[in-house]
Parts: structure tokens; sequence; C-alpha cells
């Protein structure tokens, strides 16, 4: 069932975020679009189309919380100057800066939050969806409990 409003997605992922354990995930973001058919030597293999999503990993008692990246920074998303910097502006970490400082080695946007923040992500990752142009009724939660992962929205 498709999000209706902005309220629902939060709702969503504030409950998935006070659930998530050591070591599980989850992303909020658009269906996976349809793959466009690449030709190879021996057949057809296709490659996914990239979409706007969040991720957050639990790490211990850090939230390790991710952005899809921007293709003039090494990511997948087709990102304007103002995009980027309205990400930024929210207090995104661009992949050179999060390399930089922690060592990582994403293509994404990074930020690295402390496990009693958590109740201040939900409304953080709804505007991070809103400034690269997501649409509520297009957002599917995944979320990671151990080895089992569940669709909702």
């Amino acid at each position: 069932m498709p999000y209706a409003d902005w309220a629902a997605v939060t709702r969503d992922l504030t409950t998935a975020l006070d659930r998530l354990d050591d070591r599980e995930f989850l992303i909020m973001g658009e269906k996976e679009a349809c793959s466009t058919p690449r030709r190879r030597l021996f057949g057809r293999r296709t490659t996914p189309e990239p979409t706007r999503y969040v991720q957050v990993l639990r790490v211990g008692e850090v939230l390790s919380t991710e952005c899809v990246g921007a293709v003039c920074l090494g990511g997948t998303w087709e990102m304007d100057h103002v995009t980027i910097e309205g990400l930024r502006g929210l207090g995104w970490l661009t992949p050179a800066e999060s390399r930089a400082e922690f060592g990582s080695l994403s293509p994404n946007f990074a930020l690295y939050v402390d496990i009693e923040c958590t109740h201040e992500l939900p409304p953080f990752l709804v505007a991070t969806l809103a400034v690269l142009g997501a649409r509520p009724e297009a957002l599917v939660l995944t979320y990671s409990s151990g080895a089992a992962a569940q669709v909702a929205g």
C-alpha cells in the first residue's frame, strides 16, 4: 500500500528505527525502477535504474546513515548543484568529506548519528527525500530484521 503523505512515511520510519538492532538496516526509497537491458557478449543482462533513497545501518550505538549519491560525486543519482547544496545544508557529508573524516569509501552522502538521537532522524530523512524530489506514494520501506527483510508501504 503506497504512502498517502509524508506523515505516514515519518510514522513508519520512526517505528522501524525504534526496532533497529545492532547490524540491522532499513532503506526508505523508491520502488526499484525497471531495469534497462544491456547487451553482453554472451547474452543480455540488466542494470538497475537509479532510485532516490535513504538508508540507516545500526552499528553498536551509532546509526550510519546514507543518502543516494550524486553522479558528479561518484554516486548514481543525477543531481543539480541546488539539490547537492540542499543536502549539505541539511547536514549531509559529501563522499569526499566522509572519506576525509571517517575513512568511508561510499559514493553516497553520509551522516553518523549517536543512537540517543534516533528520534531526530525520521523528520531529517523525510526532509532529505523531499529535497531529492521523491514523492511519498512512490516510496517503500525495506527493513532488515536479522536475516529476513520485511517490506512496508
